[in-house]
């Protein structure tokens, strides 16, 4: 995660503007259950468990079809087992990380569990 913060190409940050967000898809507590916040391109729900953040790491990557029902089910997992993750939170994030101009690195993790 400290990798993609520090090496993120910001000329790429803005070149969408689609603020269609896909927050409406969580678990209703899981903003209110955790800490990080908004980074872009990704949400970060990060549980207080003293846990760290660096290990091993799941990537998802569902189709744009799919994306609203898979991350209510990712949601629900990690608030049940209070595991940190994170997500394109809006559709424009989502587009970026689909973009054949990002890192290679970042292609296509729309979500990504960290353990």
């Amino acid at each position: 995660m400290r990798e993609f913060l520090t090496r993120f190409p910001l000329e790429f940050s803005t070149s969408s503007t689609d603020n269609t967000c896909f927050a409406k898809y969580l678990v209703d507590n899981t903003i209110a259950s955790t800490f990080g916040g908004y980074k872009r391109p990704f949400y970060n729900c990060l549980f207080n468990n003293g846990y760290q953040l660096e290990g091993w790491k799941i990537h998802i990557s569902p189709y744009l079809k799919d994306y609203g029902k898979v991350l209510t089910i990712v949601s629900q997992v990690m608030l049940k087992y209070q595991t940190s993750f994170k997500f394109a939170y809006y559709l424009s994030d989502y587009l970026l990380l689909s973009d054949k101009n990002i890192n290679p690195s970042q292609f296509g993790k729309y979500i990504t569990i960290l353990s």
